[in-house]
């Protein structure tokens, strides 16, 4: 079965192999000479596979889909992962022309409140989508603020195709902590005050939402970090997670271990675990490095430390642990919003990879665009 799917595949698409990849759990993989993957390579799942064999309708509508680093105007195969985590083809080749806002048919707003600018751009952006056949839902404490009456909704139940955040990073990290899982792809426009996570102005904002609309995008997907301690629930973080004392400027005694096995002891004012996204954030402030998205791996960085200890970089699929020896009060901080206090000897925590990720909506702008335009000075012409 998944043999003559994988002949019709390549005979009309040209594709030079549907090779097998890791049979023991269940999954192939397509690759071309005629595109670029992403490092991630996309899977599909055999069920999936089995389900296209013996189905194979002329055009295969999925619920939610994600459009997958490539764009639609590029290949006749396209990669859509879907919010249930497995991955479906939708062949442009055959039946009638696809239309991407057919996919997309729902998009949840998240608004930084305390900006007229903001609300007015909101209020443009919901007609603008309602034209377009979209359902628009608001998250609910923008309730009564915006002038066109929208349906609302909390943050933790927007389960549209995808978001668009109207603020600056602040607005992007309160989206991330609360949009259940796996998240939609956000289009972030910038009313912040630098914005680095986002990409759109507000003038382009119409504009880039037709090219959303319209398939003329790229996802970028970005890591995120699992936190574990016993009797603590702590949401992933985007950015960063910083342990520290409960008081200001008093030492923290931690001592490191990765994969069990013990590397480093401390005292500073606090540590913080950063993942590529965060690495120009908090972490560049306090002297760490600016991690390369395409480096698989975070970054620990001490703030404020006594001792002489410099930023060390793990490989992502590294488990670190941070036993706290005193004070035994400590906060634990998750992307600057989820703060819990943490009121136990010899506490311990341990920072891994997450099986979430986030993934943004990139139209034009890379990251080292974003870099010297926002972050770093831009040197001599």
């Amino acid at each position: 079965m998944l043999s003559t799917w994988k002949s019709e595949v390549e005979g009309k698409l040209g594709f030079n192999s549907l090779r097998a990849s890791n049979l023991g759990r269940s999954s192939v993989a397509l690759s071309s000479s005629s595109c670029t993957a992403s490092p991630r390579m996309n899977f599909f799942s055999n069920a999936n596979l089995k389900t296209y064999a013996t189905s194979h309708p002329p055009r295969m509508n999925y619920p939610n889909p994600i459009l997958q680093v490539i764009s639609l105007k590029t290949f006749n195969l396209h990669l859509f992962q879907l919010n249930n985590g497995a991955l479906g083809a939708l062949d442009k080749g055959v039946g009638s022309k696809l239309k991407v806002n057919e996919l997309f048919k729902s998009v949840g707003l998240v608004v930084r409140y305390d900006k007229k600018k903001a609300l007015k751009l909101a209020d443009d952006l919901a007609e603008h989508l309602q034209r377009k056949g979209l359902e628009v839902y608001v998250e609910d404490t923008l309730a009564g603020t915006m002038a066109t009456k929208q349906k609302t909704v909390p943050i933790g139940r927007m389960k549209t195709d995808f978001i668009v955040t109207i603020g600056g990073d602040g607005t992007i990290l309160r989206t991330c902590l609360s949009i259940p899982k796996p998240e939609p792809p956000i289009l972030a426009i910038n009313m912040g005050v630098r914005g680095f996570l986002a990409e759109v102005f507000p003038k382009e904002a119409i504009a880039a939402v037709d090219k959303c609309l319209a398939g003329e995008f790229k996802v970028e997907k970005c890591m995120k970090l699992a936190v574990a301690a016993e009797g603590m629930k702590f949401p992933d973080a985007l950015n960063e997670v910083v342990v520290s004392a409960d008081e200001p400027a008093k030492l923290l005694y931690t001592s490191m271990l990765k994969n069990g096995k013990p590397i480093i002891n401390c005292q500073s004012d606090g540590l913080m675990v950063s993942t590529q996204t965060g690495s120009t954030g908090y972490s560049l402030s306090a002297g760490g490095p600016v991690l390369d998205p395409g480096v698989d791996a975070f970054v620990l960085t001490p703030i404020c430390p006594l001792t002489v200890f410099h930023p060390i970089v793990f490989p992502a699929d590294s488990a670190l642990t941070i036993e706290v020896r005193k004070p035994e009060r400590i906060n634990v901080l998750i992307d600057g919003r989820n703060r819990q206090l943490i009121s136990q000897r010899h506490q311990a925590l341990t920072v891994t990879r997450s099986r979430n990720e986030t993934s943004f909506v990139r139209l034009k702008e890379s990251f080292y665009h974003r870099l010297r335009s926002r972050l770093l000075f831009r040197g001599m012409a």
